[in-house]
């Protein structure tokens, strides 16, 4: 009974010393003002927040979303959406029981909130269980989960900061490998069918658990305390079934069929084991340790983990072999501590760095995986554990005033660097400010009288200008902050979906469609075929934002509407974008008339004093030409030079070319390198960025690449290259009409009855 009344009164005390903790991390004023204060007011955080808000309110199913990527829409788990949120919200505002949506940023931020509270629940439980005395078991779960490089999520991946998740996975796999209840096994189901909802990395985590317990207990104990039947079924319930299941609901809604099967920084490889002793990028190994990698496992730890490989050492030393892998008494945390060592060395991509860039398009969901990272956390929980336990082991079998003081000291350094973190490194640096779509749900407010001006159903689509397309597909089209969250505020408002897209997996050519609303028209809008109607287009912009040229001239054909605060709405007719498209072909007409006879058959050049220079590669001929008879055809797994040496031109130089297959699979890897360098060796331009983001222009499947090399010189060398390190060895990249212009000057090529003006085709 008094062990009962211990484990209940130590429960009570870390809730309590918790909720405490989330008031120094986060403030008060989003504990205070959870339904309008968000913790991440941009990026990441606020596109999650944005997407299960739309998904709840306007959409209609429950496995596609049609806030982004108009007209297509998105596979509702690929935006961030928290559908274990959104869903039963929109299944009540279908059912007209009742709307509330309008509470999506409250629910979000309590989930958020209560997950680092059960975080702190599950160590002590875990603790308790270790035989952990109930006050010391309160504050090591207390601040090990406020040293939690989880918490560093919450303003920007949310769903990443669900810290709960690895410590509730900890004691249900703890229990059921003590226990073999089903009641542990029904747990561990629902725990990671909502981990995969939340985000896909946490399957990794509980896979790996998942994946060592079993095969402990199948090839060491022997099927100990379970027939191989019952054995069998509750091993396929725990994990296969529903990851079969989110898998299942996954496919439902998408509809894309040209998916990347390897996403962009998926070979970056972000971790980094220093990044478990580096308590922050500014520590002196910062270069060395990315934010993606920083897992600072804290002083008290990182003092074990030095006794611990010296012991380990030790051990070889004497020969005893067959105590290499009894890290503690314990034989669940032996299991759970060499389940960490091996998502140690996968963050920073072992096996997976040793294989061939190529083998990656074949190594299925794990190719998903960029920023491996993150899977140093669980050795993070799995050392603090130990610590705790071993500090309290010692307690008991040595009672002594010393190791009472060691246990102390332990406990005061926990708790200064988490004071210590919170001020410098963790969320306390997190803006949390009023989002105003949250803030103002009915528009009684001044600045939202806008929305009673605009009929949501007089128009089809949003088009944010700068448009963006932010994921890890091919393209990396990124927008200032203010930008983005006006689209989103407008749509929120609004309801109608955008054409742009944030961190998002977007089908390939569904991206590129939207892309060519904002680009120079030099072909016809592939996408006004797939709109369903010819409603106008609200586009959305802010005052005296940045704008790349295009979107610039594109709002010259719209009409303005109204100004919001910093937000400004245009109304585009399809017609308006018709009439654009047609301006330009005219104005192109008029400069290739302006074009007189070059110095050879088939070329014309408007400025006689400017430079050129122009290779066809007719003489490698092939069946992949863009234009005359040859192109040139290379496998870039290594740096390739498309150019290498001088040009004779002075000032800026327009360098173009046109590339095959451009919205292949592998492509988005493609990087594009560009270098001048002065003949005293001194590289004065620089330049790298990944093809598809250098594309102005697409024909018949081929891509236009066009860059500006500025203060060239004759003397200048100058070298191009680009590089695919995941392109199979057979598969090519070909180039054609490499095209070199000084200034301002345009080229007009005659070939085969194809012409061209500065390879745009015309």
């Amino acid at each position: 009974m008094k062990a009962k009344r211990e484990k209940y009164i130590g429960l009570i005390c870390t809730l309590l010393l918790a909720f405490g903790g989330l008031f120094l991390f986060l403030g008060s004023a989003p504990l205070l003002h959870p339904g309008t204060i968000a913790i991440g007011p941009a990026g990441d955080g606020l596109k999650d927040v944005f997407n299960t808000y739309y998904h709840a309110r306007y959409d209609t199913t429950m496995w596609h979303s049609g806030s982004m990527n108009y007209p297509y829409g998105e596979c509702v788990t690929y935006t961030g959406c928290q559908t274990y949120i959104s869903i039963p919200i929109q299944l009540l505002r279908r059912a007209e029981i009742v709307d509330l949506s309008g509470q999506v940023l409250l629910f979000v931020n309590l989930l958020a909130f209560a997950a680092v509270i059960a975080c702190a629940l599950f160590l002590y439980l875990i603790l308790y269980e270790l035989a952990v005395p109930w006050w010391m078991a309160v504050f090591s779960a207390v601040f090990i989960t406020f040293l939690s490089p989880q918490l560093s999520r919450m303003g920007s991946h949310i769903t990443l900061g669900y810290a709960f998740i690895l410590p509730c996975a900890i004691y249900l796999f703890m229990r059921w490998h003590q226990t073999r209840r089903w009641s542990y096994t029904t747990a561990l189901a629902l725990l990671t069918c909502f981990a995969a909802l939340a985000h896909p990395y946490y399957v990794i985590f509980l896979g790996a658990i998942w994946l060592i317990i079993w095969g402990y207990f199948v090839f060491y104990e022997h099927g100990q305390g379970l027939g191989k039947t019952a054995a069998a079924f509750q091993c396929i319930v725990q994990f296969v079934v529903p990851i079969a299941l989110v898998m299942l609901l996954t496919k439902i809604g998408d509809s894309a069929t040209d998916r990347v099967p390897v996403p962009r920084g998926v070979d970056e490889w972000a971790g980094n084991l220093l990044g478990i002793f580096c308590p922050t990028k500014q520590a002196v190994l910062h270069k060395l340790a990315t934010w993606e990698a920083l897992a600072w496992i804290g002083i008290p730890a990182l003092v074990l983990c030095v006794c611990g490989l010296v012991a380990f050492a030790k051990k070889i030393w004497q020969h005893r072999w067959r105590e290499l892998l009894h890290v503690t008494d314990h034989v669940f945390l032996n299991l759970l501590f060499w389940t960490s060592v091996l998502l140690l060395l996968f963050s920073v991509g072992v096996p997976l760095r040793m294989l061939p860039a190529t083998w990656l398009q074949h190594l299925g969901p794990l190719a998903q995986l960029r920023a491996l990272g993150r899977f140093e956390w669980l050795f993070f929980y799995a050392i603090n554990i130990i610590l705790v336990y071993e500090v309290a082991r010692w307690i008991n079998e040595k009672q002594k005033l010393f190791s009472t003081l060691i246990a102390t000291t332990v406990l005061v350094a926990l708790a200064v660097e988490d004071c210590a973190f919170a001020r410098f490194y963790k969320l306390y640096d997190v803006p949390a400010v009023p989002q105003r779509i949250f803030v103002d749900i009915d528009n009684q407010l001044t600045e939202n009288q806008w929305v009673k001006k605009i009929n949501p159903q007089d128009y089809q689509s949003i088009l944010p200008l700068p448009f963006f397309s932010i994921g890890s597909e091919h393209l990396l089209y990124g927008a200032p902050d203010e930008d983005i969250e006006s689209a989103f505020y407008v749509s929120a408002k609004t309801g109608l979906p955008m054409h742009a897209i944030s961190a998002s997996r977007s089908s390939i050519s569904q991206t590129y469609k939207n892309l060519t609303l904002t680009m120079e028209p030099y072909e016809a809008y592939d996408i006004l075929e797939d709109l369903p109607d010819s409603r106008p287009i609200l586009v959305v912009t802010t005052q005296n934002g940045w704008r790349r040229p295009s979107e610039n001239r594109l709002l010259s054909y719209a009409d303005t509407l109204l100004t919001a605060g910093n937000t400004v709405l245009y109304r585009l007719e399809i017609s308006d974008l018709n009439a654009f498209r047609a301006d330009v072909q005219k104005q192109m007409s008029q400069r290739i008339q302006a074009c007189w006879d070059g110095t050879s058959e088939g070329l014309f050049l408007s400025d006689s004093t400017c430079a050129f220079q122009f290779e066809t590669f007719d003489e490698k001929a092939c069946d992949r030409a863009f234009q005359g008879a040859g192109a040139s055809a290379c496998q870039p797994s290594k740096w390739v030079p498309l150019f290498d040496g001088h040009l004779n031109m002075h000032n800026d130089v327009w360098m173009s070319f046109a590339v095959a297959d451009y919205q292949s699979m592998l492509m988005g890897h493609t990087d594009l390198q560009a270098s001048v360098t002065s003949p005293d060796g001194n590289c004065h331009y620089w330049f790298c960025e990944q093809l598809p983001n250098c594309l102005e222009a697409f024909h018949d499947g081929w891509g236009i690449v066009r860059v500006k090399l500025t203060e060239i010189t004759p003397d200048d060398h100058v070298c191009i290259s680009i590089r695919n390190r995941s392109m199979p060895k057979k598969q090519k990249i070909y180039i054609d009409n490499l095209l070199f212009t000084e200034g301002d000057l345009d080229v007009v090529y005659v070939k085969d009855g194809k012409r061209t003006f500065n390879n745009h085709v015309f």
